[in-house]
């Protein structure tokens, strides 16, 4: 009995053994330039033009109150508003104020930006991860990486680029 049992034991430590040595699956791999598909994507250029165009309508406000401070920096320097202490203090005043709503002006205009682009984003990436799972599926790839530039596919055969051929399926689609 004891041979027995130290036979089904040795069996059963190497049974995976066995079954790795007989299985011959080919494993299907490959990558995308992560940064060219969000730039060849046609739903991501929409989504950054948008954010691109909001972008310009809140600068022009900007561009106006920069414009004014310049003026009013400029009027100090010059002495020309002021023929008193009062009125140079008035247009110091004037200028801080400026500056203030400038600053304030642009934080806004950053958090609004960041947040535009954190919607229109969100889908484009899951649109991505979409398609990139179910091109790996319909092409029987077992696993794509994603390739960026701050390098975590170091290196790779070109052959396993995959990223033409996903933008088509992507922008077909």
């Amino acid at each position: 009995m004891q041979g027995v049992f130290a036979r089904l034991l040795l069996l059963s430590t190497m049974l995976p053994f066995l079954a790795l040595s007989c299985t011959t699956t080919e494993r299907r791999l490959g990558y995308v330039e992560t940064e060219r598909l969000l730039s060849e994507f046609t739903m991501a250029r929409s989504a950054r033009d948008s954010i691109r165009s909001l972008a310009i309508s809140l600068n022009a406000g900007v561009v106006s109150k920069q414009a004014e401070a310049a003026k009013l920096r400029q009027e100090i320097l010059s002495g020309a508003s002021a023929t008193g202490p009062r009125q140079i203090e008035s247009a110091r005043s004037g200028l801080a104020r400026a500056e203030s709503e400038l600053d304030m002006m642009m934080r806004r205009n950053s958090e609004e930006i960041l947040r535009l682009e954190d919607e229109n984003m969100r889908p484009v990436y899951a649109a991505l991860n979409a398609a990139i799972r179910q091109y790996g599926e319909q092409h029987n790839y077992d696993m794509i990486w994603g390739a960026t530039a701050n390098g975590n596919i170091v290196h790779a055969d070109s052959t396993l680029d995959l990223t033409d051929d996903v933008l088509r399926f992507l922008n077909d689609r």
